[in-house]
């Protein structure tokens, strides 16, 4: 007998390995970042106890940065667990207009600190963007799940054989013409392969954006490129593409509308009344 699983069912079990997914990661991005955090508060710990005739201006500067950096920490556990809410706000999407750069920059200044100081974060925003009608915590939920898969994808290259420069470049711009923004974001790593390490043809690589698959011969639930796509086409009507590059890594694309636009609009209002 063949058992017919309900759209409704699926999206219940697609929830449940989702929440699973979120609190994995969010377990290891918290850990790395407390186990900062426990750093800084041991050295402002064994500086308290110089008695303060000895206390000198290199400990005065060491203070100094270790409250700074317990600060810069406890910022950014805030905005860890901000990203991590966007998933709550599918439901209630919050659409405001906002210049793109600054969106971005916004973003690259909270995932800064959790990448290692051998990468090489570079940023090449187009001029003259006008500023879109966009999701903002949605649209960096997307650029979160986008660079960390570069980051995890750059880690597996250091453990090849002929390792790269560790290097990640995230570009924005704007087509005047047939009225897209787009953020493109290509990197050193190992480049797409599927879980028994072949490198994917250009015209395969768009099956990272599939709910389930996964690139890593691990086990491994496959979600984060897959919301991705949801939120670039299903919150901003718009594409998204992946490809290796040729001189290694990989790039990919995202492609989208301001909300304001008749296209977006029409989409959106299909998709109420659906």
């Amino acid at each position: 007998m063949r058992i017919r699983v309900a759209k409704h069912d699926q999206a219940v079990f697609a929830s449940y390995f989702t929440n699973i997914s979120l609190s994995r990661n969010l377990g290891h991005d918290l850990t790395n970042i407390l186990a900062t955090t426990k750093l800084e508060l041991q050295t402002m710990k064994e500086l308290v106890k110089i008695p303060s005739s000895e206390f000198t201006q290199v400990h005065q500067q060491l203070l100094r940065e270790s409250v700074e950096g317990g600060l810069r920490s406890a910022e950014l556990l805030q905005n860890i667990v901000d990203i991590y809410r966007s998933f709550s706000h599918v439901k209630q999407p919050r659409y405001e207009r906002h210049d793109l750069n600054e969106l971005v920059e916004s973003f690259l200044k909270t995932f800064k600190p959790t990448v290692s100081g051998a990468v090489q974060l570079e940023q090449d925003f187009g001029q003259e963007i006008p500023p879109p009608i966009v999701e903002p915590r949605l649209l960096k939920l997307a650029l979160f799940n986008v660079l960390s898969n570069a980051m995890d994808a750059i880690r597996r290259a250091q453990t090849g054989e002929n390792p790269s420069s560790p290097r990640v470049c995230i570009r924005t711009g704007y087509n005047p013409e047939k009225a897209y923004y787009e953020i493109v974001v290509e990197d050193s790593g190992a480049g797409i392969r599927d879980p028994q390490g072949r490198l994917l043809e250009n015209t395969e690589c768009n099956r990272i954006f599939e709910y389930g698959y996964s690139t890593k011969s691990e086990r491994s639930e496959g979600l984060g490129l897959h919301w991705v796509k949801t939120i670039i086409e299903q919150f901003h009507h718009g594409s998204v593409r992946a490809e290796n590059r040729p001189e290694g890594g990989a790039r990919i694309v995202l492609r989208f509308r301001s909300m304001e636009t008749e296209e977006a609009k029409i989409g959106a209002e299909n998709s109420q009344h659906a």
